[in-house]
Formats: C-alpha cells, sequence, structure tokens
C-alpha cells in the first residue's frame, strides 16, 4: 500500500513538472511567431496554482510594447488554463500580481478587445506583494484618465523591469570607462 502511494505521488510530481514545462512551451512560441519579439527572455511556470511570468532579459531593440504583446499573447495561449494569480516578476524577483480571473478575461478578450484599453486599464488590476493596489483608478473625463493610464503604464513598466535594466546598462557602460587618463603633456 505504501509503495502504490509512493507511485501515485510521483508521478503526479511528474505530471506536474511536464505541466509546467508546457507553459514555457507557450511563451517560447509567442516569441517566436512574431520577430519583433525576439529579443525578450521570459520564463513561465506554475507555483501552487500560481504562474509566474519572469522577464529575465531584453535586448537593446526592445520596448515595453514588445513584452506587453508577449504577456498578452502568453494569457490568450493560456485562457483555458485556470491560476489563482499571476506574478510578474523580473529575474526572481515578484513585482506585481494580478489575479487569475483577470488574466482569464485579458486571454479571451484579447482578439475582440481594444488593444489600448488593455494597456490603459492593465496597471489599475494589478497588486502589490504585500497585497495593496499598486496603482489607482482614475475617475474623471476620458482624456484624464487616458492621460494617468498611460503614465500608469510606463510607472509599472519601469517598476517591473525597465529601472532595473536601465540600472544595469548603465554600471556596464561606467566599468567600460577608463578610470586613468594620461596626462596632458602626453595628449598635447
Amino acid at each position: 500500500m505504501l509503495k502504490a502511494t509512493c507511485i501515485v505521488i510521483l508521478l503526479a510530481s511528474f505530471a506536474g513538472l511536464g505541466y509546467a514545462k508546457n507553459f514555457q512551451d507557450s511563451v517560447d512560441r509567442v516569441i517566436e511567431e512574431d520577430p519583433r519579439n525576439r529579443g525578450i527572455k521570459v520564463t513561465l511556470e506554475s507555483k501552487h496554482n500560481d504562474l509566474w511570468f519572469c522577464l529575465k532579459s531584453l535586448e537593446d531593440s526592445v520596448g515595453p510594447m514588445d513584452v506587453f504583446r508577449v504577456f498578452l499573447r502568453t494569457a490568450e495561449r493560456l485562457q483555458e488554463e485556470s491560476f489563482e494569480s499571476v506574478k510578474l516578476c523580473y529575474g526572481n524577483t515578484e513585482r506585481f500580481i494580478l489575479s487569475g480571473d483577470e488574466y482569464h478575461v485579458i486571454g479571451s478578450q484579447l482578439p475582440t478587445q481594444n488593444v489600448i484599453y488593455t494597456i490603459r486599464t492593465f496597471p489599475e488590476k494589478l497588486v502589490l506583494p504585500n497585497g495593496s493596489p499598486a496603482f489607482d483608478r482614475h475617475r474623471g473625463g476620458v482624456l484624464y484618465q487616458m492621460k494617468w493610464q498611460m503614465r500608469d503604464f510606463q510607472s509599472m513598466n519601469e517598476q517591473w523591469y525597465l529601472s532595473d535594466i536601465i540600472d544595469a546598462r548603465e554600471a556596464k557602460k561606467e566599468a567600460r570607462r577608463p578610470k586613468t587618463f594620461a596626462p596632458d603633456e602626453e595628449v598635447f
């Protein structure tokens, strides 16, 4: 009886590992299908019914809209899956959390929903790892809302990964900068 239980647990573990691998295959296919997505490195795995969308690196030619396109297309591919939450991380650091229900809605509505609306309203759906809202829900006229929602979208990208990437690139550039210089007499 004990051997049978161990075998069942072992098989369930292997099935879970294969299932997580299928999620990585989904994001890899999304990246390969559109040449604009090349240069984006993402890992996608499930842990305890949460999906971890972890941005690992970006090439210089990749921008925030490219990353978000990969996120949206991945949500579309996984719309039949059910998650409690989706963690947005850079490297292995969790930055934002989106509810699994919102992720499902984004994925299922992508073919028919105005993408600009999805972009504008995305940040207000996020919470921080401590559970507090990441961004305010803006009220007012359409132009007022759009102005603040697009600023929130930019801020979200900066907090999620852009600030870290820019800091790393600046540090790399600074490391290549010469530390000693020839005396003026040798130059002039």
